[in-house]
């Protein structure tokens, strides 16, 4: 795994023991360690494609119709509430005559939505969270909201329902790092507490990271393993990242807007605007995004109902049980079902409780990985693995050479394209990564034959470049002239004037490139061909031309023309059609032939009469 940044684990969890054989520990601990070790994982480049949640979707669209339009500016006053109060014309301004304070308004036009109740007296005496609140508009709308309206109360309740499943362990990593824990709120608001949600612009798990955030502090991303996932490391990463965030810009609500933003766009508008408060930002014409200016505003309320439930009309809420497991730490990769079959549990049971795998599989590039599984199942999964592994297909990771193809691993270990797609889980069409894992049959791998050299076509020009070596690569499917030569340190001309290409134009599977590189350069993790395994040839020389045609079973002959000879004869002595005569000489049917004209002539090599010619 790569890591951005050391972490600091809490020492539970620094001074787990692991054994090199499969082991079950009990208790809901998670050796995160395992996966924080500095192992070099390759991050998926894959452009997967997104679907995103249908409860995500919907309360964007609940947003829309609640704040069309930005926020007007606003005037700030404190107020003895346990936080301030953002006093305009609009439902605070309810709240401060409700409260008997005699403040000034600062009158604005209206944008927040009407309340559904105007008695706000069920505001009075809420407990606060540990975040500082102010009391803005849209705060109390979506408290509002959260308590009158019957979509959002469904969707907060629901929400407030999984707290317990992954809340306690969230709340224990951020007060580990000194960190309000009613930050948790957050992930409520990114995921609904969903560690398989995802966004429409691919931003995954319970705190929504993208990939390049998630990269950065150190969630593995691969064809088998999606750490956004993990409950356990995601927690970790949000609550370095949000850390880093709160020290950058000084205030939690600073710090939740950069999460949502980005920190670049949110310290750009504070220099625009010229002001580090973000209840000021939200209500300037684009201050912030719009999205950013529901979002802080949405973790409040979220979290005042958290710490307010009777209030919200939720004192018969039914919570989802605290999440428990034991950890069964494999060290083979292996389907999940083989790890429940040893632990006498249900398959789905395993799948559930390991979000991150994305094949249902121990990643063979995270090795050994520890396996969640139901709590006080480990006894019985340590006296079922020995007898479950044992029946286990022996499996090894291979590491995908760059230019590697599914047929040429499973000629180099015995197998078919077919058994290796299964084991993958993956088509036999997939393009492979170079750097990437794959399960293939344990055992030696073979030398492939290379048989006869392979016949090279490259252009005429003659390239000479002391201290480097020629090497030649076969195109596979899904390459570009981009990607290859960002692999072997070359540039796309250089590439182009190598081999005759055309930088705008498609390459396709089966062509060869000639490439020059320095002498010394390790292309041990690439599929190449040195120079004494290949037979050079310059295109459309006679000898490239001979050899293109013994390929289809033809030999190339030149005929000289006599006087009197037309093409429907010539075409007849040697049993080929006018039409092949016609294409390969690039002249038409009409053509007039002359005495001592050469024409080139493609035969069936068998021919008695054609080959004493």
């Amino acid at each position: 795994m790569r890591m951005a940044s050391p972490r600091t684990l809490p020492a539970a969890l620094a001074v787990f023991c692991v054994t090199a054989t499969s082991t079950a520990a009990a208790g809901s601990e998670y050796p995160v360690h395992l996966l924080l070790a500095d192992s070099d994982v390759p991050q998926s480049d894959t452009a997967a494609k997104y679907e995103e949640s249908m409860e995500l979707a919907l309360v964007r669209a609940m947003d829309v119709e609640l704040f069309p339009l930005p926020a007007p500016a606003v005037a700030l006053d404190p107020l003895g509430l346990g936080g301030e109060l953002v006093v305009h014309d609009g439902p605070a301004q309810s709240l401060l005559a409700l409260l008997g304070v005699p403040l000034p308004v600062a009158k604005a036009p209206v944008t927040a939505p009407p309340l559904l109740s105007q008695d706000l007296s069920w505001l009075e005496g809420l407990a606060m969270p540990d975040l500082p609140v102010r009391w803005d508009d849209k705060v109390i709308v979506y408290l509002d909201r959260y308590r009158n309206d019957g979509k959002w109360r469904k969707i907060i309740r629901s929400w407030m329902s999984r707290t317990e499943r992954y809340g306690p362990a969230m709340r224990k990593v951020l007060s580990e790092h000194g960190m309000p824990e009613d930050l948790t709120y957050l992930a409520m608001i990114e995921s609904g507490y969903n560690p398989r949600a995802v966004s429409s612009a691919g931003a995954v798990g319970l705190w929504q990271f993208m990939p390049a955030t998630g990269e950065e502090y150190g969630l593995t991303r691969s064809k088998w393993v999606d750490q956004r996932r993990n409950p356990e490391l995601s927690t970790i990463a949000a609550a370095e990242f949000l850390s880093r965030l709160e020290e950058r810009f000084g205030t939690w609500d600073l710090a939740m807007a950069a999460y949502n933003m980005g920190p670049t766009a949110l310290l750009a508008s504070e220099k625009k605007y010229n002001t580090n408060d973000y209840w000021k930002l939200a209500g300037f014409e684009a201050g912030l995004p719009w999205g950013t200016s529901n979002y802080v505003p949405k973790i409040l309320a979220a979290a005042i109902v958290g710490n307010n439930r009777e209030a919200f009309g939720m004192d018969d809420l039914v919570y989802e049980k605290p999440i428990a497991y034991d950890v069964a730490i494999v060290s083979v990769s292996c389907k999940l079902s083989q790890i429940a079959q040893a632990a006498g549990v249900g398959a789905s049971q395993v799948v559930d409780l390991n979000p991150e795998l994305l094949k249902a599989r121990v990643p063979p590039d995270v090795l050994p990985y520890p396996v969640r599984i139901p709590a006080g199942s480990g006894p019985d999964f340590e006296k079922g693995w020995p007898e479950v592994s044992s029946k286990l297909g022996a499996l090894v990771p291979y590491e995908v050479k760059f230019g590697d193809t599914l047929t040429r691993i499973a000629k180099i270990y015995s197998t078919t394209t077919k058994e290796l797609a299964e084991i993958n889980d993956i088509s036999k069409k997939d393009v492979l990564a170079a750097g990437e894992t794959i399960l293939v049959p344990a055992g030696e791998p073979a030398v492939i034959d290379p048989g006869d050299p392979v016949t090279v076509g490259v252009p005429a020009v003659q390239f000479v470049y002391p201290g480097h070596r020629r090497v030649f690569y076969e195109i596979v499917g899904g390459d570009t002239l981009w990607a290859i030569a960002v692999f072997f340190q070359v540039t796309v001309d250089d590439l182009c004037a190598w081999n005759g290409m055309d930088p705008a134009a498609a390459i396709h599977p089966g062509m060869f490139l000639q490439i020059f590189v320095p002498a010394g350069r390790d292309l041990s993790m690439a599929v190449i061909l040195e120079e004494d395994q290949v037979v050079i040839l310059e295109v459309n020389s006679v000898e490239f031309l001979e050899y293109q045609a013994s390929l289809e079973g033809k030999m190339r002959i030149v005929h000289t023309v006599t006087e009197g000879e037309t093409l429907q004869g010539i075409a007849k002595q040697y049993s080929v059609k006018v039409s092949s005569i016609v294409r390969i000489n690039q002249f038409g049917y009409d053509t007039q032939l002359v005495p001592g004209q050469e024409i080139v002539l493609y035969v069936d090599a068998g021919s008695g009469e054609n080959a004493s010619l």
